[in-house]
């Protein structure tokens, strides 16, 4: 395993700029993801540290070489894309063990790495099914496999997740976590689902048309977003924007405030508001609230609190998790 480091990498298509610079470090061992809502450049600058797309300018850094110019078979990298990719023919032995083959790989050998890979993906079971005859959370743990036998350097994933149901998509966020610490490989994840970002980072890198918004944990963007943007993007119920005007004309302020931070009471309180829309998702409940004011408000509460709609309700904000942004920017 090695660390990755990308410095002043920008890309451009014609007079389309779709990564202005930018530099990240990605350390030895970590499992690094990178989100970001479509279109803001996470999957270019994956493919670009993979060798499948080039450079405008900038390096990429694998360990202690520089792989810029270095072709994507020479970078000691293995990735795993969306689409599986398994070749139906082959049996899921056949499918883990074709890089092997290709690199001409004793057969006791590969048969061994191949037995390996299995048995850490649980698929030791099913070496000799097709792929016809697998789940979708299986064919991707056998294009894993694949990748594992070639003892990368550095992992790479572009949306693995996005073509399994809601369920299947749970088990392999565990399963994937489990891995990264069986391994202790450096893995780079791409997605755009803020939930698999919090569930299996150690580092959340959070991009914007083509900009690296915050680099850190995921509780510390969490709870300490430099930016409105990362406050909004991570969080299920998104994070409460409410605007306050100043006195005098130095623009607008917002303030910022978790769901999950804002207690309901009886009136009178801090804020009222109305009862639009109540979802009761057993262990909790979420409460879609207009405010007098106009603005909108949502508030999640334990699955026993009931209030029904048009009901009027106090709702009290936890001062100490109040954030406040001006211009786009965190004030604290």
């Amino acid at each position: 395993m090695s660390s990755v480091s990308i410095v002043d990498v920008n890309k451009h298509y014609g007079g389309l700029t779709i990564l202005p610079s930018l530099s990240l470090s990605i350390p030895k061992g970590s499992f690094t993801v990178i989100v970001g809502p479509s279109g803001c450049g996470k999957s270019t600058l994956l493919r670009i540290v993979a060798g499948l797309e080039s450079t405008s300018g900038g390096q990429i850094r694998i360990g202690d070489r520089d792989v810029t110019q270095v072709d994507a078979a020479e970078r000691g990298i293995a990735m795993v894309f969306q689409s599986y990719a398994l070749y139906p023919h082959m049996t899921v032995a056949q499918n883990i063990g074709f890089p092997l083959r290709m690199s001409r790989v004793p057969k006791p050998e590969a048969d061994r790495k191949v037995l390996d890979a299995a048995c850490v993906l649980k698929l030791e079971h099913l070496l000799d099914r097709k792929p016809k005859a697998l789940s979708g959370g299986q064919r991707q743990r056998v294009a894993i496999g694949r990748a594992i036998v070639r003892e990368p350097e550095v992992f790479l994933f572009d949306e693995p997740l996005s073509n399994l149901d809601a369920a299947m998509r749970t088990q392999m966020r565990v399963d994937l976590a489990e891995l990264h610490r069986k391994l202790g490989a450096t893995m780079i994840y791409v997605t755009h689902d803020q939930v698999e970002a919090m569930t299996m980072a150690d580092q959340i890198v959070v991009m914007n048309a083509g900009r690296i918004e915050q680099v850190g944990s995921p509780m510390e963007l969490y709870n300490t977003p430099r930016t409105e943007f990362v406050a909004g993007f991570l969080g299920a119920p998104k994070m409460n924007f409410l605007t306050r005007a100043f006195a005098k004309p130095y623009g607008t302020e917002t303030l910022g405030i978790r769901p999950e931070h804002i207690t309901i009471e009886p009136t009178p309180s801090v804020w009222t508001a109305r009862v639009r829309h109540v979802e009761r998702l057993g262990a909790s409940t979420v409460y879609y609230l207009d405010m007098s004011d106009g603005q909108s408000l949502i508030a999640t509460t334990s699955g026993e609190d009931v209030h029904g709609i048009g009901s009027e309700i106090g709702l009290r904000p936890r001062k100490d998790r109040l954030h406040r942004f001006k211009d786009g920017i965190s004030q604290e």
